[in-house]
């Protein structure tokens, strides 16, 4: 068994200890699982592994979902430290750490079950924290990460046929890493990704980082999907691609001069719309060639100059565009001295073809003409517009799938973005970008890495950041179901950190943890409300006001739950006016709604016409500001 590559059928994520590692936490434990009760004895070097009846919860989220574990906290109560310590690579782990390994109690381990009923692995650092020094196998082991594959006798509480993990023993057990600041924001990145694809020379786990999504698996969750993004209140969202405008018309010199002289306006205004967008983007792409690159080699000039002004007339404007274009991009594969064709015309013959095959919907085309000297100069707009509330279509995602071959290609010049600008429309804000990234990137890692696996453990470090408290309150919900849309066989452990209050209702408490700081210790304990509870009662436990919100709002906030919280048959109207006026200055829908309706719900258990009379009244200021919205959009 020791010869051969570990592979698990399954693989989970139990249990994580952490002794001491210079960071947040000191001698603190955290639980992932609720079918396995689990202590660890540092004294006696002792893991005592329980098994537990939890039907209840199994396949609670989805047949193909082993679990969702919650972190909760504040920020700075350490979620992204335990996050980066289980979920950055190698060298990236290293990095970050400095751990110890002459200090006896620098250290610290996960426990994982994999394979079959007894069989465990655990990784850490420091394997001293759980063996005897005569148990090792030498003592290099006590300098680095460790892996340790083991059995555990459930009558005994014993370790047994325990072996380290070596190369000849690693295999590609999947666990993917979401973390904002290690990834690159952007869904339409312009430079390099500041992630870049290794492997994960660890002994057994092998990570990755969860980047952006890619157009392609947007456009395929938003069309095929569109209850998915119905967060997104935008019914005219879309991708648009458009032509560069990188236009040499104005210098008026011996090359204009001699473009002019085989193709003209007359001929171009008559072709059809697709026609036209061929005849701009090659267009487009010989001038960008010929002063970027031909124009700079005087022998190549006047030879490509020459061989224009020699060729023979054609019978149709894209017969000579074509033409003209193949001949451009001849000296663009030889300039230099580079000897080498990159097939760049063939490239840019294929996205035409590809851009030939959509119906007439997708493309927007506009013009006006503007005499300058001898000159027609033609101001145009021609882009594509792909709406994602539209149903899928399969030539369009064709053509999505060339712009991520990018610098994948056969060259480095063979790429979309060169050619393109690529944009979602303007009409979209930042938290809705960063929501559709967010969903578009974890579906990229969910269906492109570790394909053959059977399960995979996700991290997911605040995914939630910077989105509405709707989006966060809906978010379970959309794994699970994004989760579901996937055609694998895998089983799936989430383990996600928030510091909002609308992701526990979703959660059972047993898979909540709640991390406190309390005279700078950390404290970790479960939840106390959790799945299906209000958000009244989740929001009135102060624990998170303390991030969301300011200071003195948290005070005042605090103020409106302590007087609802103690409305009883002495009800002091003035009071309840003032706190109902206080309500209503909230920004936060949610959060003011939340508060409206258990205000009105504590008042009607002791005077029914007091409540209808305060929701009448916030109803008629709902419907102004309504109306004022509406004022401003028919202006």
């Amino acid at each position: 068994m020791m010869n051969n590559k570990i592979m698990y059928d399954s693989f989970e994520l139990l249990y994580v200890y952490i002794k001491k590692i210079d960071r947040c936490f000191e001698d603190t434990y955290f639980s992932f699982t609720n079918d396995y009760d689990i202590e660890y004895d540092y004294d006696n070097k002792r893991l005592k592994i329980v098994k537990k009846d939890s039907s209840v919860l199994t396949n609670f989220f989805s047949n193909k979902i082993k679990s969702i574990n919650l972190i909760v906290g504040k920020n700075g109560c350490g979620k992204t430290t335990l996050f980066d310590l289980l979920g950055l690579m190698l060298n990236d782990r290293y990095d970050v750490f400095n751990l110890d390994y002459k200090d006896e109690i620098s250290g610290w381990f996960a426990l994982y079950k994999c394979g079959s009923t007894n069989e465990f692995y655990i990784e850490g650092f420091n394997p001293r924290l759980l063996f005897n020094p005569q148990e090792l196998i030498n003592a290099q082991m006590i300098k680095q990460l460790y892996g340790i594959h083991f059995y555990y006798d459930f009558e005994t509480m014993m370790i047994y046929e325990k072996f380290f993990s070596n190369i000849t023993t690693h295999a590609r057990v999947p666990f993917l890493y979401y973390n904002q600041e290690i990834r690159n924001s952007s869904l339409f990145p312009q430079t390099n990704p500041k992630i870049i694809d290794r492997d994960d020379y660890s002994y057994l786990i092998n990570r990755k980082y969860i980047k952006n999504g890619k157009l392609t698996h947007l456009y395929y969750l938003a069309t095929n999907n569109y209850d998915f993004f119905k967060e997104i209140e935008n019914e005219s969202l879309a991708i648009v691609i458009k032509i560069k405008n990188e236009s040499y018309y104005e210098d008026e010199g011996n090359f204009d001069l001699l473009f002019n002289s085989k193709v003209n306006n007359d001929e171009y205004l008559k072709l059809e719309i697709k026609d036209r967008y061929r005849y701009n983007l090659l267009k487009t792409e010989i001038y960008d060639i010929y002063h970027n690159v031909i124009k700079k080699n005087k022998e190549k000039h006047d030879k490509y100059l020459m061989e224009l002004k020699n060729l023979e007339q054609f019978d149709t404007i894209i017969n000579k565009i074509n033409l003209i274009c193949k001949i451009t991009c001849k000296y663009l594969d030889t300039i230099n001295g580079l000897g080498v064709s990159f097939g760049y015309y063939e490239f840019l013959d294929e996205i035409c073809n590809k851009i030939n095959q959509l119906t007439d919907k997708y493309i927007n085309y506009s013009y006006s003409t503007e005499k300058s000297n001898i000159f027609s100069k033609i101001n145009e707009v021609c882009e594509i517009k792909i709406n994602l509330n539209d149903q899928f279509d399969q030539n369009v995602f064709s053509l999505l799938k060339l712009y991520e071959m990018g610098n994948n290609g056969p060259s480095l010049i063979r790429d979309f973005k060169k050619v393109f600008k690529v944009h979602l429309n303007n009409n979209i804000s930042e938290g809705e970008l960063q929501l559709i990234n967010t969903y578009s990137g974890i579906y990229y890692a969910l269906t492109n890495e570790y394909k053959n696996q059977k399960s995979a453990i996700i991290l997911l470090d605040e995914p939630d950041k910077s989105f509405h408290p709707m989006w966060i309150s809906s978010f379970i919900d959309n794994l699970v179901k994004l989760v579901e849309s996937i055609d694998n066989d895998m089983k799936y452990q989430f383990i996600i950190s928030t510091h909002s209050p609308f992701m526990l209702s979703d959660v059972p408490k047993d898979y909540i943890t709640c991390i406190d700081i309390v005279d700078h210790q950390r404290i970790v304990s479960k939840a106390k409300k959790s799945f299906a509870s209000n958000y009244y009662d989740i929001i009135k436990d102060t624990f998170f006001l303390e991030d969301s919100v300011g200071m003195f709002a948290k005070r005042k906030i605090n103020e409106m739950i302590e007087v609802i919280n103690n409305i009883d048959n002495n009800i002091n109207e003035e009071n309840i006016k003032r706190v109902n006026d206080m309500i209503s200055v909230i920004d936060d829908d949610y959060l003011k709604n939340i508060l409206h309706s258990e205000l009105n719900k504590k008042i009607s258990n002791f005077n029914q016409k007091m409540a209808l009379e305060l929701e009448q009244e916030n109803l008629i200021k709902r419907i102004n500001e309504i109306s004022m919205k509406l004022g401003e959009l028919n202006d």
